[in-house]
């Protein structure tokens, strides 16, 4: 399968904090790529440097054999959309308002959306379950509701690759669930190539095709979820031993161990 975006020797420091370190990677065209470590581990930096919202102190960011640099924000805006932990909106926009500025990459400078644009935020939504409350202000939502519309946002942007941090925050279960799915048919019908940030390693697991295991700014590990999902891998990360099982080629967390209890790992 052809490329879709390369990273080669990617280097970031925030002040005199190295913060990214020479990252390799290469991601095929409808391939979902988790990327998961611990917090301040260069995940979220790693998302915004190839999204074009930082530049890279070394080394260079490619999308479809394209490098980054050549590229405007509004090239960049019709190759990728990022979903980030700390978007801004006014308070006081209606939800389909928000939605429909996934479009502004496809409208020129005053121009009015088309029955096309309008068709786009509406499958969105639908895909995101938040067509009910279209009208409301986003102040007026919960959290989960908030997320799924700015989810929403980043699906009407269209775009053949989707950089998504942490989507499932704030979710409960079903929704979750119904995220996740929805980037799987993404993928499977779409050809849309997915990078994955996620504190949660068993949908990381069940959903991805491989898994960039990071720490401190680097690539510890870097390959199918099998590979990667190791309990030395995790423990060597996180400093915690993990009961792990392989279900139908997938890895399950099952429980954290703590000397001699064992927690379950959703508590």
């Amino acid at each position: 399968m052809s490329e879709a975006l390369r990273t080669e020797g990617v280097c970031f420091s925030y002040d005199s904090k190295q913060v990214v370190e020479s990252m390799d990677l290469n991601v095929t065209r409808g391939e979902i790529v988790g990327v998961i470590g611990k917090n301040g581990s260069g995940k979220t930096t790693l998302l915004r440097l190839i999204a074009g919202w930082l530049k890279p102190g070394a080394g260079e960011v490619s999308l479809f054999g394209r490098s980054l640099d050549g590229m405007n924000s509004n090239g960049r805006a019709k190759a990728l959309a990022l979903l980030s932990q700390s978007a801004e909106f006014t308070m006081d926009t209606s939800v389909f308002e928000l939605v429909l500025l996934g479009r502004a990459p496809y409208l020129g400078r005053f121009q009015e959306p088309e029955r096309a644009d309008l068709e786009m935020v509406r499958w969105a939504m639908e895909m995101t379950d938040t067509r009910a409350f279209s009208l409301k202000p986003v102040s007026s939502l919960s959290a989960g509701e908030r997320q799924r519309v700015m989810i929403s946002r980043v699906l009407a942007q269209g775009t053949p690759i989707l950089l998504l941090d942490e989507p499932t925050s704030y979710l409960d279960i079903a929704h979750q669930r119904m995220v996740m799915d929805n980037i799987a048919w993404l993928r499977k019908e779409r050809g849309t190539t997915v990078l994955l940030v996620s504190h949660d390693v068993n949908l990381t697991s069940h959903y991805t095709d491989r898994v960039l295991l990071m720490a401190d700014g680097r690539k510890v590990a870097w390959g199918p979820g099998l590979e990667v999902l190791t309990k030395n891998n995790l423990k060597d990360t996180y400093g915690v031993d993990l009961v792990i099982e392989e279900r139908q080629g997938k890895k399950i967390i099952l429980e954290w161990e703590d000397g001699e209890t064992r927690v379950p790992w959703d508590q």
